[in-house]
């Protein structure tokens, strides 16, 4: 069981270059045309075990979690055999410059790898999706 408080926010490093790219998207939409898509690594989160709903919330203190890597699960960086609640926190940040250009709360789109039984998605404290039924 597995609740994932994705905080997305764009890295500052891509800004610009998305911003660009996502103007000629709005464009584009405007025109009817559909825009390519732009995709946003998340190679790293924050993982804690155990559940607290608070972990849900934009401001949660998650500086003492672990850091793992997003493409190999748990069992593989240090917690072999746990088999419970965790979280997953993921820290992004979507510059004001990309945000007054597009739509982009239209466009967003979260990918999440496989999920062991079931997850709840958060975004800024907003349940956004769920994967199976937590107990």
């Amino acid at each position: 069981m597995t609740r994932i408080a994705a905080l997305l926010v764009l890295f500052a490093a891509a800004a610009a270059a998305a911003a660009a790219r996502a103007a000629d998207a709005d464009a584009n939409a405007d025109a009817g045309v559909v825009a390519p898509s732009i995709r946003i690594e998340l190679p790293t989160a924050r993982f804690a075990t155990g559940d607290d709903p608070a972990r849900s919330q934009p401001r949660f203190d998650d500086s003492g979690w672990k850091e793992l890597s997003t493409t190999a699960n748990y069992e593989k960086q240090g917690f072999a055999g746990y088999d419970g609640w965790s979280w997953y926190r993921i820290h992004v940040r979507i510059p004001s410059s990309l945000k007054s250009t597009v739509r982009w709360q239209e466009r967003l789109r979260v990918y999440l790898s496989s999920i062991d039984d079931a997850d709840e998605t958060f975004l800024n404290g907003t349940q956004i999706g769920q994967t199976g039924r937590l107990p």
